[in-house]
């Protein structure tokens, strides 16, 4: 299949369709009461979320703070589809064969070869920064669906070749890993790994916001906007893709890795494309242009799979897979997620308030 699209001479003919959600929608212009209410919507739901994080722990019981601490690990893969596809717009459904190379590759390093876990998780990520620079190759010629299925291709090749090779899989045993530690300070116990994995997602999202506001970010929105125009405009669309994949593949190597030591061990079984669909279907649920997005996504998924795997029965497990793949579908209208629906419902509802307090406030949002 990779093979046939990389042959196929009439995909540098499709046409690109403009994304519309990259866009800045025309609204009305904000009432000048609203203005100082419209700050208060945006900082007063971010620091309720920073604090239900923070507190997290101390909230839950051992048994679910090993869910969410597992939710975070995920969270940290989950934002490299905030790169590659919610900044680039590019379809790419091997991200889990990103973060597979990255637990293989600390597995092999701390395990095997006696490295310190930190510095074989960082060279982990960094391993797979050349499976990112290829599959970018192929994101230069494919675009869209075709690259969608490239990469898919590139995602089952992993699952059949790479992770298939006895010095990983150790016949389905995987490889154990032991918890990070830093000094004699060791992350054995599941709160304190979660605050460890907590401050590195944070790192990534901090990273993810300056890309935002790079020359590479706008280059990135001008190429998911439309390749064609960014090109006549003198952007490396090349290097740009290359720069996306790279860093993003990087992110979910460290990801992958980080959530091999929480698991205490690197199956390759876990990272299989099938189950990157259902990945990606989760992010884009919650929101794939958003940071918060991931995290709600990474944390979302293991605590709904828990919940219906404790209340339903065995056969009904699957329903969370097809919830997320739904709710993916039914988000044609806003793209960027659940978050940012819910955000714009409530900005809309605000308007009407106002309206209805004050007949001289007509603005709308559209």
């Amino acid at each position: 299949m990779a093979v046939f699209l990389l042959a196929y001479r009439n995909l540098g003919r499709e046409a690109r369709q403009l994304d519309s959600a990259s866009v800045a929608p025309r609204h009305a212009p904000e009432p000048r009461a609203a203005l100082g209410h419209l700050r208060w919507q945006r900082v007063v739901p971010a620091l309720l979320g920073t604090t239900l994080v923070l507190l997290g722990p101390g909230l839950l019981d051992d048994f679910w703070t090993g869910i969410v601490t597992g939710g975070l690990a995920l969270a940290i893969i989950f934002l490299s589809f905030t790169i590659v596809t919610g900044e680039g717009g590019m379809i790419s459904l091997c991200q889990i064969s990103f973060a597979g190379v990255g637990a293989i590759a600390t597995a092999q390093l701390a395990t095997e070869h006696g490295w310190p876990l930190g510095l074989a998780v960082l060279a982990g990520g960094v391993l797979a920064v050349p499976f990112g620079a290829l599959v970018a190759l192929l994101a230069v010629r494919l675009g869209d669906l075709y690259l969608g299925l490239a990469t898919l291709s590139f995602a089952l090749l992993a699952d059949n070749l790479l992770f298939r090779i006895e010095a990983f899989d150790q016949v389905g045993a995987g490889v154990f890993l032991n918890r990070p530690a830093i000094g004699g300070f060791t992350f054995d116990d599941d709160a304190r790994l979660y605050f460890l994995l907590l401050a590195v997602f944070v790192v990534f999202a901090l990273l993810i916001a300056n890309l935002r506001r790079s020359t590479t970010g706008l280059e990135l929105a001008a190429i998911r906007s439309s390749e064609s125009a960014a090109t006549t405009t003198g952007i490396s669309v090349a290097r740009t893709k290359l720069t996306a994949f790279s860093l993003s593949a990087f992110i979910a190597g460290v990801g992958g890795g980080l959530l091999a030591t929480f698991r205490f061990l690197a199956l390759p079984g876990d990272y299989n494309a099938l189950l990157g669909i259902v990945w990606l279907a989760v992010v884009v649920t919650w929101g794939i242009r958003s940071s918060w997005g991931a995290l709600v996504a990474g944390l979302a998924l293991p605590v709904i799979a828990q919940l219906v795997s404790d209340n339903l029965e065995p056969r009904y497990v699957l329903l969370t897979s097809v919830g997320f793949g739904l709710g993916a579908i039914g988000l044609a209208r806003e793209p960027r997620g659940m978050l940012a629906l819910q955000a714009q419902q409530l900005r809309i509802l605000r308007a009407r308030l106002l309206r209805t307090r004050d007949p001289a406030v007509t603005a709308e949002p559209s």
